[in-house]
């Protein structure tokens, strides 16, 4: 749960602080060096469901600054 928290205060940061537009972690390709050198060593590729790219979007929205 801390992690919703975490990425709601990010991104309300982000908005106020004048982005132009949210930080989406998007899907990176498996072929990619950064995605093998992390399964190599056992981490997690990080990337946003759609429910919490569309919190994202949404959030912004809200708190950004015009």
């Amino acid at each position: 749960m801390s992690n919703i928290f975490y990425l709601i205060a990010e991104t309300i940061a982000d908005a106020r602080g004048g982005a132009k537009e949210p930080a989406i972690r998007r899907w990176r390709s498996p072929f990619k060096p950064l995605s093998i050198g992390r399964s190599l060593v056992g981490l997690k590729n990080i990337y946003d469901t759609p429910a919490q790219r569309g919190l994202r979007i949404l959030l912004h929205r809200l708190f950004k600054r015009d």
